[in-house]
């Protein structure tokens, strides 16, 4: 689930939910099985549409005269020449709560709980500086994975290869192109 309202609060993913209510993994499954809270949908619109009706439309009342009927199709009229389509293309899009209601249960909490990283993995790092890496895990620590990342493109043979030590919380799932090798068939 993504882009969602819970207690007037935006949340673009149930882990930034998780996060706020302090819902870790062990949390998770302590939960009743019949845990649900409402959250609501939200679309994701402009801020505005900007045309000569808005803007005329935004003018404070005080300004008009006791006549402004003429003076409002010659505001309409100023407004003409103005290209509404790329100020309007321009304009920053955000999610509104739509106030449509749906459930969050546990079971979709739990659906968020990632599957560990494993031997065999393809997975990329990310340094501190620097491009990211591609590579495959050989063996995989708590902590520190040891990951092949260069095998002359023989990843089916990557076990064959020298690992490098690596920090698991730099290592993310998939390759960074997502154009992992097939294993070829025996």
């Amino acid at each position: 689930m993504e882009n969602f309202f819970y207690n007037d609060k935006f949340y673009s993913d149930l882990g930034d939910l998780c996060d706020d209510l302090d819902l870790d993994d062990d949390a998770i499954a302590a939960l009743p099985d019949d845990w649900s809270i409402e959250a609501t949908e939200s679309k994701c619109e402009k801020i505005a549409n900007i045309t000569p009706q808005f803007i005329a439309q935004a003018i404070d009342d005080v300004r008009w005269p006791e006549d402004s009927d003429n003076v409002f199709d010659k505001v309409i009229k100023a407004l003409k020449g103005i290209d509404y389509a790329a100020i309007n293309a321009a304009m920053p899009e955000l999610y509104y709560d739509t106030e449509k209601p749906f459930s969050i249960e546990k079971s979709d909490l739990m659906d968020e709980v990632p599957e560990p990283m494993k031997e065999g993995d393809y997975v990329h790092y990310t340094p501190d500086k620097g491009p990211k890496e591609n590579g495959r895990i050989k063996i995989m620590g708590k902590e520190f994975a040891s990951v092949v990342y260069k095998c002359a493109g023989e990843w089916d043979k990557f076990i064959e290869y020298t690992g490098a030590r690596t920090e698991v919380s730099r290592l993310s799932r998939g390759w960074i192109d997502g154009d992992e090798p097939k294993e070829k068939q025996p």
